[in-house]
């Protein structure tokens, strides 16, 4: 029997270097970031006495392999992605926007998808308020959880057309699709 002190991570990840292997130089796709990630680790952390050795980084245990390698400075942090935004929101359409997004998701595979999205949901989201604003005459409206979850799905859509990939891939929550009709339903009362 093996025990937690002898488990390797090849061993707590059943499948992951069968494929690909050019001598003794095993292969991982950036799209699976788990392996990828652990990869990155495998290589660069020296010495490491157990499988929670490799979690840790100057220190500090990480839960997830990207929290450690993003500590060790494996992986750059998304702030090109996020200047590419920025300036994609002064220059572009929000469904250019939704577009540049979706291909950096699928393409560029940020670190953290999740903040990136909080970061420029607005700019994201423009078209889809001034759509609201001008349909119901009212130019107070404010962005709402809703006009963002309808970006999300336009944007997930995007995703599983280029890349047959949901947001679940990314690290994102999924859109709720159920609210989405409900809120056009009644926008089109």
């Amino acid at each position: 029997m093996v025990t937690l002190q002898e488990r390797t991570p090849i061993d707590a990840c059943p499948g992951l270097f069968k494929s690909k292997t050019l001598g003794r130089v095993f292969t991982v796709k950036p799209r699976q970031t788990e392996y990828f990630n652990l990869r990155l680790l495998l290589v660069n952390v020296t010495g490491p006495l157990s499988f929670q050795d490799i979690h840790k980084a100057n220190g500090q245990q990480y839960p997830m392999y990207k929290d450690a390698c993003l500590a060790l400075g494996l992986l750059e942090d998304d702030n090109q992605w996020d200047c590419m935004l920025t300036e994609a929101a002064l220059n572009c359409t929000a469904i250019q926007i939704r577009l540049l997004y979706a291909i950096v998701l699928t393409r560029c595979f940020p670190v953290r998808a999740e903040t990136l999205w909080d970061n420029r949901k607005d700019s994201i989201t423009d078209y889809m308020l001034h759509r609201h604003c001008t349909r119901l005459d009212d130019l107070t409206i404010t962005f709402s959880n809703a006009m963002h979850n309808e970006a999300l799905i336009a944007i997930e859509d995007i995703c599983i057309f280029i890349a047959n990939l949901p947001f679940s891939r990314f690290g994102m929550h999924s859109p709720n699709r159920k609210v989405s009709t409900l809120m056009n339903t009644e926008m089109n009362r």
